[in-house]
């Protein structure tokens, strides 16, 4: 009975400290599964993050752990002009997931916009899909045409992003944004398959900082491991 309770108490050690390191999966496809998974936590701060690159710009973004992170202690920060993060893969169909947290300071500029593209880059043939943050509203805008999503962000704060693009729908209706809960439908401004993620601090804008959003069932095991935890030791006590 000892033994049963020392397996016991192990186990639960070993998926407690799994859902501590448990993290929202940044980028996923509906049929390749996770493509990008990164919090920041194993790069060195003051360096660009080692999973992403630059997207042909050359200028990078840096990790940091200046401000309280959103996951963790460190975070992808854009600080300089033309500073973009990326990540490849081979051209997909289906539906592609960017989940992700922001935050932009105040300080920054209000006149410009940081823009979220999901693209054909390695072949040229541009964006499937492009969210930009108009600092001048503080609205969500979709594509080069800059339409009104109906989403409104703020500032000096985390807030968390979900962006789903239907590469085989049409046009029209192809792509759904969630801020913090609230979900809008908007178009995708191309078809086709995409290869690239990127985020982009373009010139004139606004610094801002990308994180990954926490994973809640992680958490929920960190609640319930710690209390099994508890319980077995109490047991094995008596």
């Amino acid at each position: 009975m000892r033994a049963t309770k020392i397996i016991t108490g192990a186990t639960l050690g070993v998926a407690f400290c799994f859902a501590m390191q448990a993290q929202a999966a940044l980028i996923t496809h509906s049929v390749d599964g996770v493509l990008q998974n990164d919090n920041f936590e194993g790069d060195t701060v003051g360096t660009a993050p080692s999973n992403w690159f630059d997207a042909g710009s050359g200028i990078e973004a840096v990790v940091r752990d200046t401000v309280a992170a959103r996951e963790g202690d460190q975070y992808a920060s854009f600080e300089t002009n033309n500073a973009k993060m990326s990540t490849v893969f081979g051209d997909k169909l289906g539906v592609l997931t960017v989940e992700f947290s922001m935050n932009i300071p105040s300080s920054g500029s209000t006149s410009d916009r940081t823009r979220l593209n999901i693209e054909e880059g390695l072949t040229g043939n541009g964006f499937v899909f492009q969210l930009r943050w108009d600092y001048t509203t503080s609205e969500l805008e979709a594509n080069l045409s800059g339409n009104n999503i109906g989403l409104q962000f703020q500032r000096d704060v985390w807030q968390d992003y979900k962006v789903v693009v239907d590469l085989d729908a049409l046009l029209a209706s192809g792509v759904q944004v969630t801020l913090d809960g609230v979900t809008q439908t908007t178009d995708k401004f191309n078809t086709g398959p995409t290869d690239q993620v990127t985020f982009w601090r373009v010139n004139g804008g606004s610094d801002f900082y990308v994180d990954a959003i926490p994973e809640p069932a992680g958490l929920a095991l960190i609640g319930i491991g710690a209390a099994l935890i508890a319980l077995v030791r109490r047991r094995a006590v008596r």
